[in-house]
């Protein structure tokens, strides 16, 4: 997780009504912290960029809290969380990382305690102990799309075939990161993170990984989907998750890297 000092804040929809409510939340003893998320929490916002906010408040006043900050001014967007739930953003399932994305970079203008950064930073990973799980979870989604859409081409069921070609990405990007204890970024901030923030041992250099993306995305392209899945291959079996591929069987691999069963 990155988190940032508060600098550039002073534009755009709902800045008046965000500096009101950090000034306001500074003195109120039942506010325990403020986290600005969303692209201006990453320092990626632009003049139209909303402000997203979680404010963290004691338990005893959680329901009064939302009910207070239920209506907020246009450009201000916020959620009311309560400490001892805070904690259980990230969701547990794994099949979906919950809020765990949103707290990958953020500003934590309040933190009266140190208790809401430590929380944030928590759900800003994927859990040590959930990692392998999740990771061969994502995996073995990810291998099931690419044959279903490897599938569909062999049989000249060019429409399916792409479809399921876009379905792979978000199981992809999922292992990928998931592996190296990461959420996979929101879409909007993928090729930021790749640049900024990159895997530390990817498939493949940057540039070229999202060259293979594009082609698939744009047709479903048989050629790219392979390359990928060889890269992905070498690099995930290398980190232990050789059962995952071999579960499919050694025809199923083969097909994969070379169309022929």
């Amino acid at each position: 997780m990155s988190t940032r000092m508060e600098s550039s804040y002073r534009f755009g929809p709902g800045a008046a009504a965000y500096r009101e409510l950090i000034q306001s939340a500074k003195s109120d003893p039942n506010i325990l912290g403020v986290i600005l998320s969303g692209s201006r929490g990453a320092g990626r916002g632009t003049a139209l960029s909303d402000h997203d906010v979680q404010i963290v408040v004691r338990d005893a006043v959680l329901g009064k809290y939302r009910r207070r900050f239920a209506h907020t001014p246009p450009g201000l967007d916020i959620k009311v969380r309560g400490i001892s739930t805070f904690g259980h953003g990230a969701c547990r399932r794994p099949q979906h990382a919950g809020y765990g994305p949103a707290f990958a970079h953020i500003l934590i203008p309040i933190d009266k305690t140190g208790r809401v950064a430590k929380l944030a930073r928590e759900q800003a990973r994927v859990p040590k102990n959930r990692v392998r799980t999740y990771v061969s979870a994502q995996l073995d989604g990810y291998i099931n799309e690419l044959l279903r859409s490897l599938k569909n081409f062999r049989d000249g069921n060019s429409l399916a075939g792409h479809l399921e070609a876009t379905r792979t990405l978000p199981y992809l990007f999922e292992t990928l990161f998931g592996s190296e204890g990461r959420w996979a970024p929101y879409a909007k901030y993928l090729e930021w993170e790749l640049r900024e923030f990159p895997l530390r041992n990817p498939p493949l250099p940057p540039e070229r990984f999202l060259k293979l993306v594009k082609g698939i995305l744009s047709s479903g392209d048989v050629s790219s989907q392979r390359t990928l899945f060889l890269a992905v291959e070498r690099t995930l079996r290398a980190r232990g998750y050789g059962r995952v591929f071999d579960s499919w069987g050694s025809s199923q691999l083969k097909f994969f890297r070379t169309g022929q069963a």
